[in-house]
């Protein structure tokens, strides 16, 4: 058996599409370090679907999550982060390369890595490291769920 040693965890859920929600995190994780090194943004979905089964809800939230909220989040950061400080973005190979039936959630992932690219550029200025790792499948329940769409 695994003992866990929970006093150097903390968790606080918040809604990724929501601006304060990531500051109120980041309020949190200074009480509780009193230092703010490294935000990474990792939130996110996937889900396949035809271009002609797209609607503005299914575009909203694919966008509103993996875009929004790694936006929001970089925000939120850049605020606080200390000198040194670093923003990872969790993106994807979609953000490299389109694939078939996937035209939002490269969008989305796309835009990820254009806004870790002006942010590196902004953020750098204040000496402040911003950069996108674009893994392919990583198998959470999430994808798995994904994966078993027919699109």
């Amino acid at each position: 058996m695994v003992e866990e040693n929970r006093e150097n965890l903390k968790f606080q859920s918040i809604d990724v599409r929501v601006e304060k929600d990531h500051q109120s995190l980041i309020k949190t994780a200074l009480a509780w370090s009193n230092s703010f090194d490294c935000y990474i943004n990792c939130a996110g979905f996937s889900r396949w679907s035809p271009v002609s089964k797209v609607d503005e809800a299914f575009w909203n939230d694919m966008l509103d999550i993996n875009l929004k909220g790694t936006f929001w989040g970089s925000k939120s950061a850049a605020e606080h982060l200390s000198a040194d400080g670093s923003i990872i973005n969790v993106s994807s190979l979609a953000g490299k390369r389109g694939s078939a039936n996937n035209a939002v959630y490269c969008a989305s992932k796309f835009g990820v890595n254009g806004l870790t690219q002006a942010l590196a550029k902004e953020l750098g200025l204040k000496n402040i490291r911003v950069n996108a790792v674009c893994p392919v499948y990583v198998e959470t329940p999430g994808l798995l769920k994904a994966l078993k769409n027919p699109d």
